[in-house]
């Protein structure tokens, strides 16, 4: 009776720390499972941060040449407008050249109107760029705290 009883509770006990032994390896593979994604994505967001990094650099390129453009155009409508002066005060005869400068003001105006836009979308850009720049950095900050 009692040996049997011994016999069965131990058999009992054995299938219990069988089962707990089995939840712990299975327990242990997801968690190591876990540990190699979070480490797989903390080299996606690095790339990922590196990358706008890189297009954060590019734009701010992008940003200097269209400022540096603004200010030659800016610089040549200037010259556009003193040469007009020039040949309005020397001759009244400058039909031909009076159309071709004013045509060119036109131009420099329109290529200044556009130049403005490409400014605009620059600067959006870069807030679209900002943004996602801040989205990894929380997403990198989250696998931080899993790991």
């Amino acid at each position: 009776g009692e040996v049997d009883d011994l016999r069965a509770s131990l058999c009992a006990a054995r299938g219990s720390i069988q089962h707990l032994t089995n939840v712990l390896e299975g327990e242990q593979a997801r968690t190591t499972a876990l540990e190699a994604a979070a480490v797989k994505d903390r080299a996606r967001i690095e790339d990922l941060a590196q990358g706008l990094r890189e297009a954060k650099s590019r734009d701010d390129q992008q940003l200097r040449a269209i400022h540096d453009a603004h200010k030659e155009l800016a610089a040549l409508g200037a010259r556009m407008r003193a040469a007009w002066e020039r040949l309005d005060a020397h001759s009244g005869d400058h039909g031909a050249a009076g159309a071709r400068l004013s045509t060119l003001h036109d131009g420099q105006g329109t290529a200044c109107r556009r130049i403005d836009a490409l400014e605009e979308l620059a600067v959006q850009l870069r807030a679209d760029l900002d943004g996602a720049a801040s989205q990894a950095g929380q997403h990198a900050s989250e696998l931080e705290g899993l790991g």
